[in-house]
């Protein structure tokens, strides 16, 4: 039953950091439980505190969210769903004829509920591999029929949107959004019980 319990433990730590690297301890007697470290690439769950939008963000304004769940490590409290983050906002470009607004968020600070700092390098992710939000581009604003040729088929008209291409979308987060925070380095913390 214990090794049972150990191994549970090991797979459900894996899953919610995210962390398959060959840094990962590979049994609970590899590991001190007063300092425990989050490679590079894993995720730690955030709630983010107040909205951000690229109509009114600018690059560097501060940004903070709150862990959203206890993270355990055994049976030692690694980090707090009271804990916050820190950051700011690293790019913000307002959209533009033929392409949406852009947004990135980085995160640059854990600060625990026993008022350690933890430095981090973390990402939000957003499912884009250069964590951005937005950036995709507009469709053109006028209906074409655009003739094509293949030789020896024939010729046929296909439907086109030409032009302008149309204004680009803002890109809005909502406070209390759910975020995971892609640690860029690895970082240690102590535990907290």
């Amino acid at each position: 039953m214990l090794a049972f319990k150990r191994n549970f433990i090991l797979l459900l730590i894996g899953a919610l950091c995210c962390i398959w690297q060959s840094s990962w301890p590979q049994s609970l007697d590899d590991v001190n439980p007063e300092q425990f470290s989050f490679p590079a690439g894993s995720a730690i769950p955030v709630i983010l505190q107040e909205g951000v939008s690229t109509e009114s963000a600018v690059p560097g304004q501060t940004i903070s969210a709150m862990v959203a769940q206890d993270i355990y490590f055994d049976s030692h409290l690694i980090l707090s769903r009271n804990d916050r983050a820190f950051g700011h906002v690293a790019q913000a470009t307002r959209p533009i004829s033929g392409r949406n607004a852009i947004l990135k968020l980085a995160f640059d600070e854990i600060d625990l509920v026993n008022g350690i700092r933890i430095p981090i390098k973390a990402l939000a992710d957003t499912g884009s591999p250069d964590f951005t939000w937005g950036g995709e581009l507009t469709e053109g604003t006028k209906p074409v029929v655009v003739p094509y040729h293949v030789e020896g088929i024939g010729s046929y008209g296909r439907l086109m949107y030409r032009g302008p291409r149309a204004m680009g979308q803002q890109v809005n987060i909502q406070a209390g959004t759910a975020l995971k925070l892609i640690l860029q380095e690895p970082v240690s913390l102590d535990s907290q019980s």
